[in-house]
């Protein structure tokens, strides 16, 4: 707290001398012998580009070839405000986009959503508290929103309905998250 208030111009040196002193502190000269390194390569899956996809917080995703799910967080006073939008790429540089960006509304605040896509498909998922939606973005100049009422999750290709449960339930926010172990069967709402 003292480092952050200090507007002087040597703060910086006046945070390193306080470190120094502090007790337990042991001055050393010489030279710090590192521990040992050691690195564990694990087999490439030939089906991770298939897999499950799950987005719990800001980022920017492939969802397609030229297609990107970009999500962001801003603090609006107290509010964490999340905002998300498809957004497509031409493969021509030159060209102009196949579709303008498609806003998805999302609810404020810290794992309150979640969205499963399956990378290359044509579909996206969302679910907050009560609430189920499906974007179709077959023809980027006309993306369909579709409203699945009630939120029952069984509307979900099965893949994807394990990833997305286990996002909701585990409130992961590591942004893209692998497919999770099945989720016991129980309840079909989302919560």
């Amino acid at each position: 707290a003292t480092f952050v208030a200090d507007r002087a111009p040597d703060a910086m040196g006046a945070l390193a001398k306080r470190l120094a002193q502090r007790s337990g502190t042991t001055p050393l000269t010489g030279t710090l012998q590192s521990g040992e390194t050691k690195f564990r390569v694990l087999p490439v899956d030939p089906d991770a580009a298939k897999k499950p996809r799950v987005a719990t917080g800001p980022g920017r995703y492939t969802l397609g070839d030229n297609v990107r799910l970009v999500i962001v967080r801003k603090p609006d006073g107290d509010r964490r405000v999340n905002q998300a939008s498809i957004r497509f790429f031409s493969s021509d540089p030159k060209s102009e986009p196949p579709g303008k960006p498609h806003e998805i509304k999302l609810p404020d605040g810290y794992l309150t959503w979640a969205i499963a896509w399956e990378r290359g498909s044509t579909m996206l998922w969302v679910a907050e508290k009560g609430v189920l939606r499906s974007y179709d973005f077959t023809n980027p100049a006309n993306v369909k929103e579709t409203r699945i009422e009630p939120a029952d999750i069984t509307n979900v290709p099965e893949p994807l309905r394990e990833a997305l449960r286990a996002a909701i339930k585990g409130g992961s926010n590591a942004g893209t998250q692998p497919a999770a172990t099945p989720a016991a069967a129980g309840a079909k709402a989302l919560p």
